[in-house]
Order: C-alpha cells, then sequence, then structure tokens
C-alpha cells in the first residue's frame, strides 16, 4: 500500500507525467517493498497506473486523462484530486482484506462438514463390515 501512495503523491505532482522504471526509481530514491521493482508496483495497480503504448513508460491514469498544455505538457494532479486517489486506494486495501477475511471465515465450517462426514462414512462401514 506504501508502494501505490507513494507512486501516487509522486506521479500526480512531479513535472512529467510519465517515468520508466529506471527514471522512476532514480527520482524517487528507493525500491519499492511490495514488488521486485517500480514497474511492478504499476502492473499490479491498473487502476490507477497505465503503460504507454509506445514506450516503456507509466503514468497516473487520471493525469494522462488531462489534456496538455501548449507546450505539451500534461498538468500536474491538485491536492484534492491527490487525495481522492489515495483515498481510493485505501478503501480498495481495505475490501481486499475484508474479502480475504471472508474467504477464511468458510474454513472452519468447511473442516467442520468434512469431519462430519468422515464420522458418518466410518460408521456406515463399521456396521457394514459386521
Amino acid at each position: 500500500m506504501q508502494d501505490v501512495i507513494a507512486a501516487i503523491q509522486f506521479l500526480g505532482h512531479y513535472e512529467d507525467y510519465d517515468l520508466t522504471d529506471d527514471d522512476f526509481r532514480r527520482r524517487i530514491a528507493f525500491d519499492p517493498k511490495s514488488a521486485d521493482s517500480w514497474s511492478g508496483v504499476f502492473e499490479q495497480h491498473p487502476e490507477f497506473f497505465r503503460k504507454s503504448e509506445h514506450a516503456d513508460d507509466y503514468s497516473l491514469i487520471l493525469r494522462r486523462a488531462k489534456k496538455k498544455t501548449a507546450e505539451g505538457h500534461r498538468p500536474q494532479l491538485s491536492e484534492a484530486e491527490v487525495a481522492m486517489l489515495v483515498d481510493a486506494a485505501i478503501h480498495l486495501q481495505k475490501h481486499a482484506l475484508e474479502m480475504q477475511r471472508e474467504r477464511r471465515a468458510w474454513v472452519p465450517l468447511l473442516m467442520t462438514g468434512i469431519g462430519i462426514l468422515a464420522t458418518l462414512a466410518g460408521t456406515v462401514l463399521g456396521a457394514w463390515l459386521r
């Protein structure tokens, strides 16, 4: 999560809206903790980042959607836009954790059901063998 938030903040405010993995790593000055490379972080989160069709550049979707200025630059995101993206990232992370917990809730019920079926099968088999 911290890598996604850092990338959102950096790409939202940095003067260049699209960077290669190496350029991004050099400018942000640290490696990601959640992936082997920054391109891995970007590819794991297509809801926020897109790879350029013609190069190995990555950019924020929201910033890429903005019209270029006369100089050919895309405007930086406002504080409100960056905050909205960070809030969305946090919300998505919370939702993913809730879904993971819900999946784990079925494990005890499933194991209980298997235990009951095994006991029933053992009882039936024992009665049949007598």
